[in-house]
C-alpha cells in the first residue's frame, strides 16, 4: 500500500514534527509494509529525521511561493 502525508513538515516546528513521527509510528505497526512518502518543505531533512521517503511540497499560498522562489535561487 501507498501512503503520502502532506502537512506543514519540515517548517522548524517541533509540534508538527512530533505527530508526524506519532502518525509514521501508528502506521508502522498498523500497515507495516506501507511504502510512506512525506511531503516536506524540507525533503532532505524530513527523510534523515524520519527515514522515510520526502518530496518537496508543492507550495500552497502567497507566502509559502515567495519562500519556495526564495529557496530555488540560492541553489
Amino acid at each position: 500500500m501507498k501512503i503520502v502525508i502532506a502537512g506543514n513538515y519540515g517548517a522548524n516546528n517541533l509540534g508538527d514534527e512530533m505527530i508526524l513521527e506519532g502518525l509514521l509510528k501508528l502506521l508502522n505497526d498498523v500497515v507495516p509494509d506501507a511504502k510512506i512518502t512525506v511531503l516536506s518543505s524540507e525533503p532532505k531533512d524530513t527523510k534523515k529525521r524520519h527515514k522515510v521517503k520526502s518530496l518537496n511540497l508543492f507550495p500552497a499560498g502567497f507566502r509559502s511561493y515567495l519562500i519556495s522562489k526564495e529557496k530555488t535561487q540560492k541553489l
